[in-house]
């Protein structure tokens, strides 16, 4: 199944821009991207996305994933350089990607 709706949540504007070009142009056709943990989940709470993709957010990640846990969305994946993010992103088994370095991965893994 194709992606059509993919989410990116970033705090950082130039990350957005970056992702939300790279995932327009190789991965859906359509890109969202909100600034923070609460839009994040605004967003998620009114449309349903193919796939979300967070920053860890300074942590707030893993809050805006269990606050999502009850909507209808794809997968969620984490792209953080945060290594305490990435540990618990593993043992809870969240798929874990590290920013900047596994961006293609990204593409790679979800594009159908």
């Amino acid at each position: 199944m194709a992606l059509n709706n993919v989410l990116y949540v970033d705090d950082e504007a130039d990350w957005r821009r970056i992702v939300q070009a790279k995932f327009k142009q190789r991965l859906a056709k359509t890109v969202d991207v909100a600034r923070d943990y609460i839009s994040g989940v605004a967003k998620i709470k009114k449309k349903f996305y193919d796939l979300v993709v967070v920053d860890g957010l300074d942590g707030n990640c893993f809050r805006l994933i269990d606050d999502v846990k009850d909507v209808s969305h794809g997968p969620i994946a984490i792209f953080s350089s945060n290594s305490g993010i990435r540990s618990k992103a593993m043992q809870e088994g969240i798929p874990f990607y590290n920013k900047p370095m596994e961006l293609d991965k990204i593409v790679r893994t979800y594009k159908k």
